[in-house]
């Protein structure tokens, strides 16, 4: 199996930013207890302050996961680079794959190919979140290298360091 990234068309930013906003809203209400309303104004501030401009957000990285041979797109990643020289950090803010595409490499061979792309770029660690409920991911960041960073409320930051000659 092979896998490209590629920036995502306006449609699927369109799509991922509407379904985004529509999972996180759920996951606050679920993990916070917030109202229906505080959850989704919260999510949608979470969204802008994270794409201000779309598509079009400075050193942000929308890009869907495509399987090479087929062309299918599988998921979705999405990155953020921010800091700068000493100071540079890849933030991995979404990762999702199609439910029937789970468990078969595609969310590892991509953050490989993040990572590697962060690296090249002069990121000296990938940080990304990660719910303590959600038991599969958190292996999965473990398997790929990432520690224990920060606790959160609800969840864990992670963290990678990265070397430029992944």
């Amino acid at each position: 199996m092979s896998v490209v990234l590629r920036k995502m068309t306006r449609e699927e930013f369109e799509v991922f930013y509407r379904e985004g906003i529509e999972e996180l809203t759920q996951e606050f209400i679920e993990e916070l207890h917030f109202a229906y309303q505080d959850a989704n104004k919260q999510a949608i501030k979470e969204f802008t302050d994270i794409l201000p401009h779309g598509l079009q957000t400075e050193n942000n990285f929308p890009m869907a996961i495509v399987e090479a041979d087929s062309g299918e797109t599988v998921g979705f990643i999405c990155v953020l680079h921010k800091g700068e020289n000493d100071n540079k950090m890849s933030y991995i803010y979404n990762l999702s794959i199609c439910e029937e595409k789970r468990r078969k490499g595609y969310a590892t061979t991509a953050l490989n190919l993040v990572e590697k792309k962060a690296a090249e770029a002069g990121c000296l660690v990938s940080i990304l979140f990660v719910k303590d409920s959600n038991n599969r991911a958190r292996a999965l960041y473990r398997k790929c290298g990432y520690q224990d960073y920060k606790q959160d409320i609800y969840g864990r930051y992670m963290l990678k360091e990265l070397h430029t000659d992944m």
